[in-house]
């Protein structure tokens, strides 16, 4: 799961890790649509791998919080690191 994470962080300019019904996922992306920033996102909580690539993101990242945002490859961090 570690090699599927790093390429959708390599893939994207700005890739965000989220969970749908998280309310600072909700506002990360609502945030980033008002700046007509483009992203890609992927929502843990509805695909069947999710909690493994949780899991993966915080092996790599050594963070456990949601969203979790990059930029061009660097960890930005959650939401209020993004404002």
């Amino acid at each position: 799961m570690e090699k599927i994470v790093t390429k959708l962080i390599a893939e994207n300019q700005v890739m965000i890790f989220t969970k749908d019904y998280c309310p600072f996922s909700t506002k990360t992306k609502a945030f980033l649509n008002s700046k007509s920033i483009t992203f890609f996102h992927v929502d843990m909580d509805l695909i069947p791998d999710g909690a493994a690539m949780q899991k993966a993101l915080k092996s790599l990242s050594g963070i456990n919080i949601l969203p979790l945002i990059y930029v061009s490859t660097q960890l930005v961090g959650g939401f209020e690191e993004l404002q």
